[in-house]
Protein backbone atom coordinates (compact mmCIF):
# COMPACT_ATOMS: atom_id res chain seq x y z
CA UNK A 1 0.00 0.00 0.00
CA UNK A 2 2.71 2.56 0.82
CA UNK A 3 4.32 1.66 -2.50
CA UNK A 4 0.81 3.04 -3.95
CA UNK A 5 1.06 6.55 -2.44
CA UNK A 6 -0.85 5.92 0.72
CA UNK A 7 0.45 6.56 4.45
CA UNK A 8 0.40 3.13 5.86
CA UNK A 9 0.51 2.70 10.02
CA UNK A 10 1.84 -0.95 11.27
CA UNK A 11 1.07 -2.10 15.01
CA UNK A 12 1.82 -5.45 16.67
CA UNK A 13 -1.56 -6.15 17.67
CA UNK A 14 -4.62 -4.71 18.09
CA UNK A 15 -4.67 -3.47 21.81
CA UNK A 16 -1.75 -1.01 20.32
CA UNK A 17 -4.36 -0.24 17.13
CA UNK A 18 -6.83 0.38 19.38
CA UNK A 19 -4.55 2.83 21.75
CA UNK A 20 -2.90 4.52 18.45
CA UNK A 21 -7.15 5.10 16.99
CA UNK A 22 -7.88 7.28 19.71
CA UNK A 23 -4.82 9.43 18.84
CA UNK A 24 -4.53 9.83 15.30
CA UNK A 25 -6.96 10.49 12.71
CA UNK A 26 -7.33 7.36 9.96
CA UNK A 27 -8.79 7.00 6.52
CA UNK A 28 -9.52 3.29 6.64
CA UNK A 29 -8.64 -0.09 9.33
CA UNK A 30 -7.18 -3.23 7.50
CA UNK A 31 -6.61 -5.45 10.02
CA UNK A 32 -6.25 -9.43 10.67
CA UNK A 33 -8.99 -11.17 13.05
CA UNK A 34 -6.41 -13.41 14.10
CA UNK A 35 -3.88 -11.32 16.08
CA UNK A 36 -2.57 -11.11 20.15
CA UNK A 37 -3.84 -9.44 22.90
CA UNK A 38 -7.22 -8.21 21.37
CA UNK A 39 -7.85 -9.65 17.83
CA UNK A 40 -10.05 -8.24 15.10
CA UNK A 41 -13.21 -9.09 15.94
CA UNK A 42 -13.19 -7.53 19.50
CA UNK A 43 -10.91 -3.94 17.47
CA UNK A 44 -14.43 -3.97 14.95
CA UNK A 45 -16.28 -4.03 17.91
CA UNK A 46 -14.64 -1.00 19.92
CA UNK A 47 -14.49 1.03 16.91
CA UNK A 48 -18.36 0.47 16.16
CA UNK A 49 -19.30 1.25 19.53
CA UNK A 50 -17.03 4.95 19.44
CA UNK A 51 -18.65 8.02 19.55
CA UNK A 52 -16.40 9.25 16.72
CA UNK A 53 -14.83 6.33 14.97
CA UNK A 54 -18.08 4.40 14.24
CA UNK A 55 -18.43 4.73 11.16
CA UNK A 56 -14.56 4.44 10.29
CA UNK A 57 -13.92 2.05 7.51
CA UNK A 58 -13.22 -1.29 8.75
CA UNK A 59 -11.37 -4.64 6.45
CA UNK A 60 -11.10 -7.69 8.12
CA UNK A 61 -8.67 -10.25 6.15
CA UNK A 62 -7.65 -13.89 7.63
CA UNK A 63 -6.00 -16.77 6.59
CA UNK A 64 -8.95 -19.41 7.70
CA UNK A 65 -10.32 -21.53 4.79
CA UNK A 66 -6.90 -21.37 3.30
CA UNK A 67 -5.36 -25.25 2.00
Amino acid sequence: MAAAGYRVTLTEDGSAAWALLQQESFDLVVSDIQMPVMDGLELTRRIRSHDTLGKLPVVLVTHFGTP
